[in-house]
């Protein structure tokens, strides 16, 4: 049985959701040397020509316990992995699909209400295995920036974010979705919280 249309978005979809890791998985990597792990799963909504789907997501970083008040956090190159089910590969084997690319634009993390740009977030060319899950690593930049005045921040993953998805199929053809991402209404978006001193 062939696969019906809303399938065909669940290749960009998850990609997606890949994206959206690598965007959250930001905040002060490597910074002060007082840190510890936060993780948050949430939800994002992704709209497509296809449709609208949506991706559970689990993200994790490691976050300092405090930074000095006036201090620059400087910006940092940041990784992430996401498994993508066997259910889903399968899709992608069905359709041809044999390798998947993208990149991420317009999003920012938050500490407090102050946004951050994450730049340069790019899923590099990852092959389809011909069996099981797939396993997407990809990475990123998280913008320096100043330490506020102090106090404690919420710091959250970005609340919207557009990614371009390539698909290459087993005949060489090519092609591109668009989507834009934004937090399902209701999803978590609070990852840890900062302590400025």
């Amino acid at each position: 049985m062939t696969p019906s249309r809303p399938h065909r978005a669940a290749v960009p979809a998850l990609a997606a959701a890949t994206v959206v890791a690598g965007l959250a998985v930001v905040p002060f990597l490597g910074a002060p040397a007082q840190a510890a792990p936060a993780s948050l799963t949430t939800t994002y909504s992704c709209s497509t020509s296809f449709g609208t789907e949506s991706a559970d997501v689990k993200l994790s970083a490691d976050f300092p316990s405090s930074v000095a008040s006036g201090s620059t956090v400087a910006a940092r190159s940041v990784g992430f992995s996401v498994t993508v089910p066997p259910r889903f590969v399968g899709y992608m084997r069905q359709f041809g699909v044999e390798s998947v690319s993208g990149r991420g634009s317009k999003a920012a993390y938050r500490v407090g209400s102050t946004k951050h740009a994450l730049r340069k977030v790019k899923l590099p060319k990852t092959a389809v295995p011909a069996s099981g899950a797939m396993v997407l690593k990809g990475k990123g930049v998280a913008s320096a920036f100043t330490a506020p005045a102090p106090g404690t921040y919420a710091v959250r993953v970005p609340s919207s974010f557009a990614a371009t998805m390539k698909a290459t199929t087993s005949s060489g053809d090519s092609s591109t979705i668009d989507l834009d991402c934004t937090l399902a209404s209701g999803a978590p978006s609070k990852i840890g919280t900062l302590t400025v001193r």
